[in-house]
């Protein structure tokens, strides 16, 4: 198997099963941005090669104060290399660049 997909159920069945962390797999691991906010200390535990995070457009109001997902996924990849991805167009506000690069960019700080 090259991949696990990540739910809530299966997060169950492997801790169950005695595995310490589920996110810390020798394979890829596909997880909802959601499920990822849920769980942003187990996953700012593992050294990662790389978070791709599709459906990247929904985490540009990272600076927002009531965005506590974006805030949790920033969190959770400070120090991992990030692809975003997204087919949805953006506006080209600098808001909404300024969130996405507060994905990306380790060291800005979230004012």
């Amino acid at each position: 198997m090259c991949c696990v997909i990540l739910d809530a159920r299966e997060y169950r069945r492997q801790l169950k099963a005695g595995m310490l962390s589920p996110f810390d797999q020798s394979q890829i691991v596909i997880c909802s941005t959601h499920f990822a906010s849920r769980y942003e200390d187990d996953i700012r535990k593992i050294r990662w090669n790389l978070a791709v995070i599709d459906e990247a457009h929904k985490l540009r109001n990272v600076y927002k104060p009531k965005n506590r997902m974006g805030k949790n996924i920033r969190n959770a990849l400070i120090d991992t290399r990030k692809m975003l991805l997204t087919a949805t167009p953006l506006q080209n506000r600098l808001e909404e660049i300024y969130g996405l690069s507060l994905i990306i960019d380790n060291h800005s700080a979230i004012v």
